[in-house]
This record gives C-alpha cells, sequence and structure tokens, in this order.
C-alpha cells in the first residue's frame, strides 16, 4: 500500500486544503524604543471576522512576553479552532 492512500484512509482531512489566519492582539504604535500593546487580548469582533472566512486561527504566544487569552479564545482553543503555538 502507498503512503499517500494510507494517508488518505487514516486522515480525513487528507486532500483537503486548510485555511488559516495569523492573529495578533491591537498595537497601538511601534516606536523605537519598543511596542504599545493596546489591549491584552484578542479584538472580539476581529476574532468573529476572521472566523468567518478561515478555518483554523493561530495566535502565537511568546517566551518573553505572555498575554492570556480571553474567553472566546479559550473557547475556540477548546474546540481546537485557535492555537498558541510558541
Amino acid at each position: 500500500m502507498g503512503e499517500a492512500k494510507r494517508r488518505k484512509e487514516s486522515d480525513p482531512m487528507y486532500g483537503r486544503p486548510t485555511r488559516g489566519l495569523i492573529l495578533t492582539c491591537p498595537i497601538e504604535m511601534i516606536e523605537q524604543h519598543g511596542v504599545i500593546i493596546k489591549s491584552t487580548e484578542l479584538d472580539p469582533q476581529d476574532l468573529r471576522h476572521a472566523l468567518l472566512f478561515w478555518d483554523e486561527l493561530v495566535w502565537p504566544a511568546n517566551n518573553q512576553i505572555y498575554i492570556g487569552s480571553g474567553p472566546d479564545a479559550e473557547y475556540l482553543e477548546e474546540a481546537k479552532i485557535l492555537t498558541r503555538p510558541r
């Protein structure tokens, strides 16, 4: 059995493209000395807008600055729609 045939039988999403989007929290301005973060969580309206058009969402985490998830983002993480890779 070929590898493609084996993957097709074991993975229901094999061969179907997955569309994704990388999200960030709102940033007010970028200066020479750093970045000012406007909010510590994703904008709920931006999050809902992204869900209309994309299958998966990614909100990268950072080793130096941790920004916690709000209730909407936590729900999407539990549903495995939103992931937080490092």
